[in-house]
């Protein structure tokens, strides 16, 4: 039996993944905007999270730690203005199941391999 756990589809479904990366390093960085002033951590690892999704370095620990902080920026607020952050968790979540896709680092360095049980 053979399954490919990790995949890197290229592609229109490769490009896809990268459009899916770029709109959640957009969203990570309005959520940056948003931290408040008492926690500069939050705000400097929100950009660096972006960072690394924008170059796909690590994409599925990066998006799902990317999917805690915006949970966590999401915290303090009500339910109306929470939802976005929530919504772009769920992508974060999204992501991190799915992979990087053929155009992101991790497919430069790790490549296609296939795993034989």
């Amino acid at each position: 039996m053979t399954q490919d756990l990790f995949s890197y589809p290229g592609g229109r479904v490769g490009f896809a993944l990268l459009l899916m990366r770029a709109s959640l390093v957009v969203l990570l960085i309005s959520a940056a905007n948003v931290i408040p002033i008492s926690a500069p951590w939050l705000a400097v690892s929100t950009l660096m999270l972006s960072a690394t999704l924008s170059m796909g370095f690590a994409v599925r620990i990066t998006a799902t730690l990317s999917a805690m902080t915006i949970a966590i920026t999401a915290w303090p607020f009500d339910g109306t203005q929470g939802m976005p952050f929530l919504v772009c968790a769920l992508n974060a979540l999204a992501l991190a199941l799915m992979g990087p896709g053929s155009y992101s680092i991790d497919a430069i360095a790790f490549g296609r391999r296939t795993v034989q049980f």
